[in-house]
């Protein structure tokens, strides 16, 4: 099972400048910083998926006692989230690609609605 500490940053999803559709009045520059926005959600969360999926893979193997101490948990945590990052920014597993382009797709065939119609 996997567990969301609060050392954690949370994602700050886009909630403004989505809600139009390509094409439905919004200009060339604020769709490009849309998908900007929308490009830079899906890599954030491949990222903390990879987190998490390293930290549990990290848990089962077996601690050898020789440098563990209070602080390297920290460290440890750390070093996971940071490989988890660039990781994510180099490519990573394709996930925030595709999430980017399932999110591009519905945007396009959404009808435009603003954020408070959408919440």
């Amino acid at each position: 099972m996997i567990n969301l500490d609060s050392s954690m940053p949370i994602l700050e999803l886009p909630t403004t400048g989505l809600a139009a559709a390509p094409g439905a009045g919004a200009n060339a520059q604020g769709s490009a910083a849309d998908a900007a926005r929308l490009k830079k959600v899906a890599n954030d969360f491949e990222s903390v998926f990879l987190h998490k999926l390293m930290e549990e893979m990290q848990k089962t193997v077996p601690e050898s006692g020789l440098l563990e101490d209070t602080g390297s948990e920290q460290v440890r945590s750390m070093f996971w989230f940071n490989l988890a990052q660039d990781i994510s920014q180099r490519g990573g597993l394709g996930l925030g690609q595709e999430l980017y382009r399932q999110m591009q797709s519905s945007r396009a065939q959404a009808p435009a609605a603003t954020t408070s119609e959408r919440l």
